[in-house]
């Protein structure tokens, strides 16, 4: 798995041969990117990011998988103490 943060669409770092996740903030323009980026991927429009210590209000968070790699994702309440051991 490799993590890239953008600040925007332009900075983007494409691989051919990867599955993408895209997680955006509500400024980014979803069909601009869609006509960037030339493979199939998945993704989520979300509030804010998080990079390190790093809070920011917009920008692009890449997740690049490898073919053969498992990954499960959890979904938590951030209200609430999480219930899942990572």
């Amino acid at each position: 798995m490799n993590i890239n943060y953008y600040e925007n669409i332009k900075s983007i770092k494409e691989s051919q041969d990867a599955l993408s996740l895209y997680l955006i903030t509500e400024d980014i323009d979803l069909n601009e990117l869609r006509l960037f980026i030339k493979n199939d991927f998945y993704g989520a429009v979300v509030p804010h990011i998080i990079v390190g210590e790093s809070l920011h209000e917009s920008g692009i968070l890449q997740v690049r998988f490898s073919e053969n790699e498992l990954i499960g994702f959890h979904m938590l309440d951030m209200k609430e103490e999480p219930k899942v051991n990572f």
